[in-house]
């Protein structure tokens, strides 16, 4: 499976624990898994690291994070560094 970080914005003040159960559920209902989730303060109010079988399913995922109502996602594919292989010096 591959990893993505999702980046949570509320349109509305915070993200309360029905909206996360929604927004937990929307990954797991298509296809992923939630490997964990942060509340955060700056510009996002949560990150979630997840996974999916491809691209593709995480663009549904990300579609469906989506539609929870006044919560804008941003999905990227993520790597963890140690998959990164040193060039030559």
């Amino acid at each position: 499976m591959a990893s993505y970080i999702t980046l949570l914005q509320s349109r509305v003040e915070g993200l309360g624990p029905m909206r996360l159960a929604t927004l937990r559920r929307a990954v797991r209902d298509n296809g992923g898994r939630l490997r964990d989730y942060y509340l955060t303060s700056g510009e996002y109010d949560a990150v979630f690291l997840s996974d999916a079988r491809d691209d593709e399913a995480a663009e549904t995922i990300a579609a469906a994070l989506r539609a929870v109502p006044d919560v804008q996602a941003t999905t990227m594919r993520a790597w963890p560094a140690s998959d990164i292989q040193a060039g030559p010096d």
